[in-house]
C-alpha cells in the first residue's frame, strides 16, 4: 500500500537494415500491452551531391540531424551509439544512397573539407535528388589606421551572422586574432 506506479511515455525508434525505420511514443505502465512494431519495406533516398558548377563531389559525409522532430535516428560512427548500418558517405560518383529510408522527411547534414556544411530536409521517394553544396568562403583584407594609413599591429576579426535582416549575431566563438595589418578568414556559412 502507498506505492503508486505512474504511467509515463518513452519515445522508441526501431531500425533494422533493409527495413523502413519506425518511431513512436509508448506509454509505460504496469500491465501495459506489448509495444509491437511492424516494419515495412523502405524507400530509396538517392542524392547526387554537386558543387555550384554541377560537378559531382565525391566522398561527402552525410549525417542524420533530425527525424520526426527529434534526434531519433542516427548514422554516425561513435563508440556510444549503436551502428544502425545507415550509410554515412557519398560514393566516388557523389551519390549518397540509402535504400531503406523512411517515407517521411529527414533532415540531413552534408560536410566535406573545403565545403560549407549544408542542411537539407528531404523525403525519400525513390527518385534522385540533386543537392548543391557550396565551397567554403575564403576572404582576406587589410586593416589600417584611418588617420596615419599604417597597418594595425594586432586586431581581431569577428564574423557577424544575420539570422534575419534585423537580427545580427556577433559570433565570438569564431573570432580570429590577426596582426601586421592583414587578415584572412574562412566561413562555412554561405
Amino acid at each position: 500500500p502507498g506505492i503508486v506506479m505512474m504511467a509515463h511515455s518513452l519515445n522508441l525508434t526501431v531500425a533494422a537494415e533493409g527495413w523502413r525505420p519506425d518511431s513512436r511514443k509508448v506509454d509505460i505502465a504496469r500491465g501495459m500491452q506489448a509495444a509491437d512494431f511492424l516494419l515495412k519495406a523502405g524507400k530509396k533516398l538517392r542524392i547526387r551531391l554537386v558543387d555550384p558548377s554541377g560537378t559531382p563531389v565525391a566522398g561527402v559525409g552525410v549525417s542524420i540531424d533530425k527525424w520526426r522532430g527529434a534526434e531519433s535516428l542516427y548514422n554516425m560512427k561513435h563508440p556510444n551509439v549503436i551502428d544502425t548500418k545507415i550509410p554515412r558517405k557519398a560514393g566516388d560518383d557523389g551519390v549518397f544512397e540509402w535504400t531503406w529510408a523512411p517515407d517521411d522527411a529527414v533532415t540531413l547534414k552534408f560536410y566535406k573539407e573545403g565545403f560549407a556544411e549544408t542542411d537539407v530536409t528531404i523525403t525519400a521517394d525513390d527518385s534522385e535528388h540533386v543537392q548543391t553544396i557550396n565551397h567554403v568562403l575564403r576572404f582576406a583584407g587589410s586593416v589600417r589606421d584611418a588617420a596615419s594609413g599604417r597597418a594595425l599591429a594586432e586586431f581581431q576579426v569577428i564574423p557577424v551572422i544575420y539570422f534575419t535582416p534585423d537580427f545580427p549575431y556577433l559570433d565570438r566563438s569564431r573570432a580570429v586574432r590577426q596582426k601586421e595589418g592583414r587578415f584572412s578568414l574562412e566561413q562555412e556559412r554561405t
